[in-house]
């Protein structure tokens, strides 16, 4: 059995080294992906783990946080792992590395992740719908992270491309049919991931549609995924430990107070953490 971690960071070096060697097993294989926004690049990152490159600049919403997301998929599938755990450089491991790959072992062939049709989320008293649709009707525009001619241009004309979205109506994009949403962190089998990437290289046109939405790491992977599920083998669950805000759909940053509810749930990783001290109090409870 062979685990690959995929993470994708963007910030706290220092978080992020100590998270990777939580993560150190015989049979687990980690890949990162740093943000090239980031004050740090992989050199900085004393731990074992694979470099997956092009960096790209994943700010909040942008599609590029997908592409890096498949990136990552790719690489770690060339290297033959059987489960793929994709999880942010702010999660944390609530039970012990090697406790987790027997969890795997134990359940293997079946995929983890949340996934729910768009219609459902309208019933999610968490989820404020009328703004989350507009994830799909209006063009999203990223940071302009350079000084070159091309993003000051592009990032100029979709801005004044969703004013004009928000004077008429009928410029409005219409919303995908069949599309699935969820959290964008996953625990999938090699067989899922084989399929989730087969449909990532047939389906051109939605992944065009999608790259001027926000978070559409939320719904690519997902809408894909539901493509060829095997209904008796995946759980509709994350397996991530998240205290969620109300009506906005982010994560409350963990305390030290959060730390039992954690290691007593059923989930594998809890996110989210900001302070170091809190996961080094984690990890010696998990230790015990």
């Amino acid at each position: 059995m062979k685990v690959a971690v995929l993470i994708l960071a963007h910030k706290s070096p220092e978080q992020l080294e100590y998270l990777i060697k939580s993560l150190q097993h015989k049979e687990v294989n980690v890949y990162l992906h740093i943000d090239k926004s980031a004050a740090f690049s992989y050199k900085n990152i004393n731990a074992t783990f694979v470099p997956v490159l092009p960096n790209y600049y994943c700010s909040w919403g942008a599609y590029n946080v997908t592409r890096a997301t498949f990136d990552l998929l790719k690489r770690a599938h060339k290297d033959n792992n059987d489960y793929y755990v994709l999880i942010s450089g702010e999660d944390f491991p609530i039970k012990p590395i090697n406790k987790i790959v027997e969890f795997f072992k134990t359940h293997e062939g079946i995929s983890y992740i949340n996934l729910l049709p768009l219609e459902e989320v309208k019933k999610d008293v968490l989820v404020d719908y009328p703004t989350f649709i507009k994830r799909f009707s209006f063009v999203h525009i990223p940071i302009c992270h350079n000084n070159k001619i091309f993003s000051i241009l592009k990032h100029r004309f979709l801005s004044n491309f969703k004013k004009l979205q928000k004077k008429f109506t009928f410029l409005r994009f219409k919303t995908p049919r069949d599309i699935y949403v969820g959290e964008n962190w996953f625990n999938l089998n090699r067989r899922d991931v084989e399929k989730l990437l087969k449909e990532f290289r047939k389906s051109k046109w939605l992944r065009f549609r999608l790259s001027f939405g926000l978070l559409m790491e939320e719904v690519l992977p997902h809408t894909l995924l539901k493509r060829s599920l095997n209904n008796d083998k995946w759980v509709n669950d994350s397996l991530r430990f998240t205290i969620w805000k109300p009506n906005t759909g982010s994560p409350e940053v963990l305390k030290s107070e959060n730390i039992s509810d954690a290691i007593n749930s059923n989930d594998l990783f809890a996110r989210k953490f900001e302070d170091l001290s809190v996961l080094k109090e984690l990890f010696n409870k998990i230790k015990e």
